[in-house]
């Protein structure tokens, strides 16, 4: 940031030292002028920096927050496609279980009956 807040000073003396300079005022006054606004520039730059900074700071912890957010959701989608697709087979392969665990309880009832 030093490299901007270098020339944006140098810029903001040499804008108002040559303006001074152009108009006819005494040296003095051109090198106070001058050097109040390098300071100021300085000061303006270093505001408006700071700002850049830390609004692409949070741009790319948004960036960030919303692609862990869509890979949650992604992961959770697939979780949920993986968890229905498994109700949907045990469903499917659940009533041939059915009638074999009965036919099965069935055998072992009766000769326990007979008994």
């Amino acid at each position: 940031m030093a490299y901007y807040l270098s020339y944006a000073g140098l810029l903001g003396f040499v804008v108002v030292f040559g303006w001074c300079f152009a108009t006819d005022q005494p040296l003095g006054h051109c090198l106070v002028h001058g050097l109040v606004a390098a300071f100021l520039c300085a000061l303006i730059t270093r505001w408006w920096m700071r700002l850049v900074f830390v609004e692409l700071h949070h741009s790319l912890y948004l960036k960030q927050t919303t692609e862990q957010q869509v890979q949650s959701e992604a992961n959770q989608a697939a979780a949920d496609t993986a968890a229905a697709e498994a109700d949907a087979a045990v469903a499917a392969m659940g009533g041939a279980a059915m009638i074999a665990a009965q036919d099965a309880g069935a055998e072992e009832e009766a000769p326990a009956g007979a008994a």
